[in-house]
Protein backbone atom coordinates (compact mmCIF):
# COMPACT_ATOMS: atom_id res chain seq x y z
CA UNK A 1 0.00 0.00 0.00
CA UNK A 2 2.54 3.07 1.09
CA UNK A 3 6.11 2.47 1.82
CA UNK A 4 8.46 5.24 3.55
CA UNK A 5 12.21 5.69 4.04
CA UNK A 6 13.47 6.53 7.72
CA UNK A 7 16.97 6.84 8.86
CA UNK A 8 17.91 4.68 5.47
CA UNK A 9 15.40 2.08 6.63
CA UNK A 10 12.13 1.20 4.27
CA UNK A 11 8.69 0.90 6.05
CA UNK A 12 5.81 -1.03 4.51
CA UNK A 13 2.12 -0.08 5.76
CA UNK A 14 -0.46 -2.64 4.55
CA UNK A 15 -4.16 -2.75 5.20
CA UNK A 16 -5.02 -6.36 5.96
CA UNK A 17 -8.84 -8.11 7.15
CA UNK A 18 -8.94 -11.12 9.33
CA UNK A 19 -11.68 -13.37 8.69
CA UNK A 20 -10.17 -15.92 11.95
CA UNK A 21 -9.70 -12.79 14.12
CA UNK A 22 -12.86 -10.87 12.98
CA UNK A 23 -11.72 -7.63 12.00
CA UNK A 24 -9.48 -4.92 10.33
CA UNK A 25 -6.27 -3.41 10.13
CA UNK A 26 -3.48 -1.52 9.28
CA UNK A 27 0.25 -3.77 9.66
CA UNK A 28 3.48 -2.16 9.51
CA UNK A 29 6.85 -4.07 8.17
CA UNK A 30 10.06 -2.81 7.35
CA UNK A 31 11.73 -4.40 3.83
CA UNK A 32 15.22 -6.10 4.68
CA UNK A 33 17.04 -7.45 1.90
CA UNK A 34 13.63 -6.98 -0.31
CA UNK A 35 12.03 -8.98 2.22
CA UNK A 36 9.10 -8.02 4.69
CA UNK A 37 9.66 -8.41 7.99
CA UNK A 38 6.50 -7.86 10.48
CA UNK A 39 6.80 -5.07 13.36
CA UNK A 40 3.73 -4.16 14.53
CA UNK A 41 -0.36 -3.69 13.48
CA UNK A 42 -3.09 -1.40 14.60
CA UNK A 43 -6.19 -3.71 14.23
CA UNK A 44 -9.80 -3.46 14.74
CA UNK A 45 -11.51 -6.21 16.53
CA UNK A 46 -14.92 -6.59 15.36
CA UNK A 47 -15.42 -9.37 18.11
CA UNK A 48 -14.11 -7.74 21.05
CA UNK A 49 -15.32 -4.08 19.56
CA UNK A 50 -11.65 -2.75 20.96
CA UNK A 51 -9.06 -1.32 18.46
CA UNK A 52 -5.82 -3.32 19.27
CA UNK A 53 -2.21 -2.45 19.18
CA UNK A 54 0.48 -5.21 18.84
CA UNK A 55 4.04 -4.78 17.98
CA UNK A 56 6.97 -7.02 18.13
CA UNK A 57 9.86 -6.43 20.46
CA UNK A 58 11.59 -3.92 18.13
CA UNK A 59 12.75 -0.65 18.38
CA UNK A 60 10.17 1.72 15.76
CA UNK A 61 10.81 5.64 15.55
CA UNK A 62 8.04 7.44 16.73
CA UNK A 63 7.15 9.05 13.34
CA UNK A 64 7.06 5.16 11.70
CA UNK A 65 4.29 4.60 14.31
CA UNK A 66 2.99 8.42 13.92
CA UNK A 67 1.97 7.05 10.18
CA UNK A 68 1.01 3.82 11.16
CA UNK A 69 -1.61 5.56 13.50
CA UNK A 70 -2.65 8.15 10.46
CA UNK A 71 -3.18 5.43 7.78
CA UNK A 72 -5.36 3.62 10.39
CA UNK A 73 -7.60 6.78 11.24
CA UNK A 74 -8.18 7.41 7.55
CA UNK A 75 -8.42 4.46 5.93
CA UNK A 76 -10.27 1.80 8.42
CA UNK A 77 -13.76 2.44 9.00
CA UNK A 78 -14.23 2.92 12.77
CA UNK A 79 -17.66 1.18 13.06
CA UNK A 80 -17.52 -2.12 14.41
CA UNK A 81 -19.06 -5.06 11.97
CA UNK A 82 -21.28 -7.54 13.55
Amino acid sequence: MKTIKIDDKEYHFEIASDVIRDGIGVELSEIINGKEIYLAEIFRNDNKKKIEFTANNNKIPLQVIDKLIDIFKTEIPQEYQD
